[in-house]
């Protein structure tokens, strides 16, 4: 993908994200329903900082929290410069309360052509 975009500040998106869902369409996404599956996603958390800095948290072998560095955002992108991608990203309010709805781009998308899931994240503070 291209990564090369400059930052441009979204303070909407500011702030702590916590995994709440993984979806294959962002249309999927249910606030009622709690998967099985939420304890076991990769993906834990994500804080957006300023200057487009973004701490992406996955789970480790011993289910610890893991940060992984290097990774960027600007307006509606999350970027990956050592992974080379562009993961589109879109708040949307669902009942009055607001979803933090991301790409994840791994290898069935990189190798496979395979259109990405999302993950689905809710405010920390909530």
């Amino acid at each position: 993908d291209k990564v090369d975009y400059p930052f441009v500040e979204y303070p909407a998106v500011s702030g702590a994200w916590r995994t709440v869902d993984f979806v294959r369409h962002a249309e999927d996404f249910d606030p009622t329903h709690q998967p099985v599956w939420k304890g076991f996603l990769a993906v834990t958390d994500l804080q957006f900082l300023p200057r487009g800095i973004c701490l992406k948290y996955t789970r480790s072998e011993k289910d610890a929290p893991k940060l992984r560095w290097g990774i960027n955002y600007t307006k509606g992108l999350v970027l990956d410069r050592t992974e080379m991608t562009a993961e589109e990203y879109q708040i949307k309010s669902i009942d009055g309360k607001n979803f933090l709805f991301v790409q994840h781009k791994s290898g069935d998308y990189f190798y496979g052509g395979m259109t990405p899931h999302w993950y689905v994240f809710e405010r920390k503070d909530n």
